[in-house]
């Protein structure tokens, strides 16, 4: 090896033995460049005043979800009145279909879990149809779409359209299928968040129609 070689050699180790105590040396808060005391306490100041704003907003966030949990129509409450136009047929009101229980269930086409269901609530509607006001809400989905829905099942129950969410929000729906189980005074009786088997609806039908009896007045002697 020349001497010019060994030098080159020589230059290359002493260069990489200091690259790290130089990237070391050269860092922030290194003893080389220590953080003044000022510096650390405008740091501390942040982030006290980050976590602040950050447990401000949390409990903002959980007063928030309190006050739509104790506004939506929970079993025991009474159910938000509405109208809504019908798929066939005229507008329905709720509060018209007082004295009957009465089955709301929110639905889409595209939900799968609807899709399975459907045949259950057709069954349903058929055998206890004349005893309830059995409805399937569609939320906001064309009138063609729709009936191809009904027509792809051979369903035949009634429909209302909720087009612009009004009662989808109203009834705080969080997604499809869900269903609202009223009694004859008007009051919710059971919110069920998915699918239904037709043994599901018959259980819920007569625990709604117990509550309704349960509930009313006894005659006047």
């Amino acid at each position: 090896m020349s001497k010019r070689d060994g030098g080159i050699h020589q230059a290359e180790a002493a260069a990489a033995a200091a690259s790290p105590a130089a990237s070391r040396t050269g860092e922030p808060g290194s003893e080389a460049f220590p953080v003044p005391p000022d510096v650390r306490r405008r740091r501390r100041r942040i982030a006290l005043a980050v976590a602040l704003v950050l447990a401000a907003a949390f409990l903002v966030g959980v007063r928030s979800m309190g006050r739509i949990l104790a506004s939506a129509p929970s079993p025991g409450k009474p159910a938000p009145d509405f109208t809504l136009p019908q798929l066939d047929g005229p507008p329905v009101r709720l509060s018209d279909l007082r004295g009957r229980v009465v089955v709301l269930n929110f639905w889409a086409s595209w939900c799968i879990p609807c899709r399975e269901e459907t045949p259950a609530l057709k069954a349903f509607y058929q055998q206890y149809g004349d005893r309830v006001a059995f409805y399937a809400i569609n939320v906001a989905e064309p009138v063609d779409t729709v009936r191809a829905f009904l027509a792809e099942f051979g369903a035949t129950y009634p429909v209302l359209l909720d087009r612009d969410k009004t009662v989808y929000r109203q009834y705080r729906v969080t997604g499809y299928p869900e269903t609202f189980w009223i009694d004859e005074q008007g009051i919710v009786r059971i919110h069920w968040r998915g699918p239904m088997t037709l043994e599901d609806m018959e259980r819920f039908y007569r625990e709604t129609a117990a509550a309704s009896r349960s509930s009313n007045p006894p005659p006047a002697g």
